[in-house]
């Protein structure tokens, strides 16, 4: 038997305790033609990256949004990396680009 590559990838995706549950199987089974028995180890680590990074995420999200309910997080998420959004001035400026 030859013995597979780890797979590692990196992802914008939140991992909350959602996603956490849908990775978590205690028990082998065989459910739809798929046998599970092998067991794997999964490690959730976040990448650090500049914060100049972050704030031009935040900022490219802010100027493309075209969904009211975005602006608050957006504005929380921000204030956390110590980016200032102002006023609304630039919200949904770039949508249609």
């Amino acid at each position: 038997m030859r013995t597979k590559q780890p797979q590692v990838f990196a992802t914008f995706k939140h991992i909350g305790q959602w996603q956490r549950e849908r990775l978590t199987q205690k028990d082998p089974d065989c459910f739809n033609q798929v046998v599970s028995v092998k067991r794997y180890l999964i490690t959730v680590a976040e990448i650090e990256e500049p914060i100049g990074v972050i704030q031009q995420r935040i900022r490219h999200l802010w100027e493309h949004s075209d969904n009211a309910n975005d602006m608050g997080p957006l504005r929380e998420a921000a204030a956390e990396v110590g980016l200032d959004l102002g006023t609304s001035t630039g919200w949904g400026s770039k949508r249609r680009e």
